[in-house]
């Protein structure tokens, strides 16, 4: 088509020309007047049949281009003109008109496909621009702000404060938990962001997920948890009392009288003596048990201060180094970027941090070439992170989920509070304490803020 298209432009330019030529040279030539005359109107001719030829194509361009523009797909030309390159051009142009229309056909299909399946999803999601108002919304985000009509953030404020405050200040990647009194009860939301920009403009996708009967369900797991091991460290303490009660009074009882003074050995006394220190004993490890309970549930609320954590890293490496022993097997310290600063409760912090290499000593003890680090730095969402690492024997896989629950330990006389207060501490802070393990090989605990 646009070889036909320029060789019929081109024939007619080379007539243009060729004509001109001829006109100059009778003119010249001192020809007769009425052949200058007859081949300058042929000229004037062909020169109006070039501009009407190339009109026609540009008359059918910018009526495609506008009717696209306008998204009018029912605009057809004629392939029936009988100039071949126009006839060309108009099957082209249809052509191409019939594809723009089966992509935009298959283009509303998909965003028509898109909306149902978000409409079908249990959480919630809204999209909304730089202004706030909303793009698209489906019913679950609906129902769970119990709004009917969604048409900008602002609208949350009237549900609840804190909800609309948590929506418009969210950022990217970021989460938050909100709490929201509903007329089924108090309704926990999880909020999860992200952002992307599409011609120019900007819009946030927010996702509203009502994490209650999850929440219900973990607290009533790690209730059943806490209370199982209570309750074995309890029957542990009570059963040897019991028990041994019951063998003492033999030596104090006779048909099923109580004994007189003068009739006791002393072999009994002893006896007696040494099982009431066995009971007192094992009523003290009661006590020590509860009070372990009591520190658990009344930690006191987070002092903060801006401090750096390079000094209190030093101040722990020292520590840890003067133990005997200790010597040969210092802590690494590594920080990134350096001077790095925290915004926490320094002395809880630091009760962390020594609870969790106290415990990487204690479980790498006497393996040769046990490595510990401390190391500070910003995660992907710019926000701070401590990590403690060790080469150790690691946590078994079963006993992960496990280490975090109060009075649980695997070692023999641990009291199973330690990990449980660090990772309370953490959360007093908005914060989490996470582990990975790789049995024989490394344990990472990791304090995000």
């Amino acid at each position: 088509m646009i070889r036909n298209y320029y060789a019929q432009l081109l024939l007619r330019l080379i007539a243009l020309v060729l004509i001109a030529f001829l006109v100059c040279y009778t003119w010249m030539a001192k020809g007769h007047i009425l052949l200058v005359g007859a081949l300058f109107l042929a000229m004037i001719i062909i020169f109006f049949n070039t501009l009407r030829y190339l009109r026609k194509t540009d008359r059918k361009l910018l009526y495609f281009f506008e009717a696209i523009k306008n998204d009018d797909h029912t605009i057809r030309f004629s392939s029936d003109t009988g100039d071949r390159t126009l006839d060309t051009l108009s099957d082209r142009l249809n052509g191409l008109n019939a594809r723009i229309q089966e992509v935009r056909i298959a283009n509303q299909q998909q965003d028509q496909y898109l909306k149902v399946l978000l409409e079908h999803a249990a959480t919630g999601i809204m999209a909304f621009d730089r202004k706030g108002f909303i793009v698209h919304c489906n019913s679950s985000v609906r129902k769970i702000f119990g709004l009917e009509v969604f048409t900008h953030i602002r609208q949350l404020d009237r549900v609840n404060e804190q909800l609309y405050s948590a929506v418009k200040s969210i950022k990217p990647e970021e989460q938050k938990l909100v709490s929201l009194q509903q007329g089924t009860g108090l309704v926990q939301i999880l909020l999860k962001a992200s952002y992307f920009e599409s011609a120019g403009d900007a819009y946030y996708i927010v996702s509203a997920q009502d994490i209650r009967n999850e929440l219900d369900e973990k607290e009533t797991d790690a209730w059943i948890k806490l209370i199982r091991v209570m309750m074995h460290e309890i029957m542990n303490t009570i059963t040897p009392i019991t028990t041994l009660s019951e063998s003492l009074s033999q030596y104090l009882v006779k048909d099923a009288e109580p004994m007189k003074p003068s009739e006791l050995e002393q072999g009994s006394v002893d006896v007696v003596v040494k099982g009431l220190k066995v009971i007192a004993g094992q009523g003290q490890g009661l006590i020590r048990f509860v009070e372990s309970y009591r520190k658990l549930t009344k930690l006191p609320k987070p002092d903060k201060s801006l401090f750096k954590i390079e000094d209190l890293f030093i101040r722990i490496s020292a520590l840890f180094k003067s133990i005997p022993g200790n010597e040969t097997r210092p802590v690494s310290l590594k920080i990134n970027p350096s001077g790095m600063e925290l915004f926490a409760d320094e002395g809880m912090i630091s009760q962390v941090i020594v609870n969790l290499v106290k415990n990487a000593y204690e479980t790498g003890e006497g393996k040769p070439g046990l490595r510990i680090q401390l190391s500070a730095s910003l995660n992907q969402g710019n926000r701070p992170e401590i990590i403690v690492t060790d080469n150790g024997p690691g946590i078994k896989p079963e006993l992960i989920e496990q280490i975090f629950i109060p009075f649980f330990s695997t070692k023999e006389n641990g009291s199973g509070i330690g990990l449980s207060i660090s990772r309370q501490i953490m959360r007093l802070h908005g914060g989490s304490l996470n582990v990975f393990s790789e049995p024989g090989k490394e344990t990472v605990f990791t304090m995000s803020f």
